[in-house]
């Protein structure tokens, strides 16, 4: 034991130390707010309850007109053009969006049909003329590097008459892709952006095993279907071809095979309902492509049979 005499120096607490004990006394002391611990989880429940019964309201009430404009979605260009077919076959029909995207994209595929009759009939009648349609473009493009325009002039004049005895319109051509590229690439964004934003009725899509359109396939089901379509769709697309002046179409097409399969992963990814699309586009193209094959049905539409 230590002890402290007279003289001895009185040990000095340090003013922190005081301070310190002082600020642990007056927080020790003060009260605490009671917190109601079963409040805050009712609070947060009914929050999330209200959440999911919107999302789930915002799910089953039907789409109406208007709505997609609402949403910035519908306008006047292709993709917007393509948003504004399926609002009116979905408000209209009150199919499903399942049916309603097989239905808009067999729709479009109808407004294309015209065009692409048009431009098999065309090739079909300049079949004979082929090599001489060749011979007249390489000819063409000698005048055209030479700078000879009195040559390419009558070079012209000579395709136009092919044309002329074929009984083939010249711009015939040029129109098929003015018409088929703005609703094959609408088609493709405007539902996609459909799928993205997303169109809440889109989430359910009347069937179970497909029930969200705008999530990608968990059972891949569509993107391998999608990629035995099109390879079934390759060969009979070939049929039809003239291999013999153009040998690196069969080239081209072997690529095509390849990479379906390629895209297999990628096109996993996309939204289902974007998928759905692609098949019923590849379907109707197959179908499509078997009835152009009936000799009768070619003749009746004025589609020369090829040799």
């Amino acid at each position: 034991t230590r002890h402290y005499s007279k003289d001895s120096p009185t040990p000095v607490v340090s003013e922190a130390t005081a301070t310190t004990t002082e600020a642990v006394e007056a927080a020790s002391s003060a009260p605490v707010p009671p917190i109601d611990v079963a409040s805050s989880i009712t609070d947060s429940a009914s929050s999330l309850a209200d959440t999911t019964a919107s999302t789930l309201e915002a799910i089953h009430t039907p789409l109406q007109y208007g709505d997609l404009s609402a949403l910035g979605l519908a306008s006047w260009t292709p993709a917007g053009v393509v948003q504004w077919s399926m609002e009116i076959i979905n408000t209209t029909t009150h199919l499903p969006w399942f049916w309603t995207i097989i239905a808009g994209s067999i729709f479009w595929r109808l407004v294309v049909l015209p065009f692409s009759l048009l431009g098999l009939r065309n090739t079909s009648r300049l079949q004979p003329y082929q090599d001489h349609i060749a011979r007249l473009q390489a000819q063409m493009k000698d005048a055209a590097a030479r700078g000879d325009p009195i040559l390419r002039q009558k070079t012209t004049l000579k395709l136009k008459e092919i044309y002329q005895n074929a009984g083939v319109s010249m711009f015939g051509g040029i129109l098929m892709p003015f018409i088929q590229i703005p609703v094959t690439f609408g088609m493709f964004i405007g539902i996609k952006n459909m799928c993205n934003l997303p169109v809440e009725q889109m989430k359910w899509s009347g069937l179970e095993w497909l029930p969200d359109l705008t999530m990608a396939d968990p059972t891949w089901f569509l993107p391998i279907l999608t990629c035995a379509l099109v390879n079934i769709q390759i060969p009979l697309g070939v049929a039809e071809m003239d291999l013999k002046t153009r040998p690196a179409m069969g080239h081209i097409m072997n690529a095509l095979r390849v990479l379906t399969v390629v895209s297999i992963p990628v096109t996993g990814y996309l939204p289902s309902g974007l998928v759905l699309a692609l098949v019923t586009t590849s379907t109707f193209t197959i179908f499509q492509t078997v009835a152009l094959r009936y000799k009768p049905l070619r003749r009746l539409l004025g589609i020369q049979n090829m040799p």
